[in-house]
């Protein structure tokens, strides 16, 4: 409820010129956080790696959930209040700057993640990231480029399941 109360001030303003990229790894948990100079929407992804809290041997498994701009119908059931969390953090920052974005999110969870400490890890972890100074590029691209040398499931993979890259008008409501 606070990050739709501080999305719909976003909404406002303009949005950034360029696209930005954030990381940020601690607790066995790395994200990169992409701003793309498009209406808020916001898109997370999860992945959970083998040996990991909820994934024991195999492949990674990704979840992913998003909202256009005008927000979710239902309550993100797959990630819960890791999503919120998220999303709150980025309204934050947004709100901050008095600008406006489309946000996606990929959160790596490595096996080092032993023990769940709860959703405000995720949410100080993206805020940390959002501290620094952007990497910026003009293309999306090179932003996702920049993203894939950090990551270690290729950007190639959160782009095939993802929405909001793929979306030219996202003004759409979502699921």
């Amino acid at each position: 409820m606070l990050a739709d109360d501080l999305i719909k001030n976003i909404r406002l303003e303009r949005e950034i010129d360029e696209y930005w990229v954030f990381s940020n790894e601690f607790l066995g948990n790395h994200f990169e956080i992409l701003l793309m100079p498009k209406p808020f929407s916001f898109e997370m992804f999860e992945a959970w790696f083998p040996k990991s809290l909820w994934v024991k041997k195999g492949m990674p498994v990704i979840q992913q959930e998003y909202e256009f701009s005008f927000g979710r119908k239902t309550y993100a059931e797959k990630e819960a209040g890791a999503y919120y969390a998220a999303k709150f953090a980025i309204a934050e920052f947004l709100c901050k700057i008095k600008r406006q974005a489309s946000a996606m999110i990929i959160r790596e969870i490595y096996p080092e993640y032993a023990i769940p400490v709860g959703v405000w890890e995720i949410r100080e972890n993206i805020r940390k990231a959002l501290m620094n100074r952007p990497r910026k590029f003009s293309c999306i691209d090179d932003a996702l480029a920049n993203i894939n040398k950090r990551t270690r499931i290729d950007v190639k993979e959160y782009e095939k399941r993802g929405v909001l890259l793929k979306q030219k008008n996202l003004y759409l409501y979502s699921e």
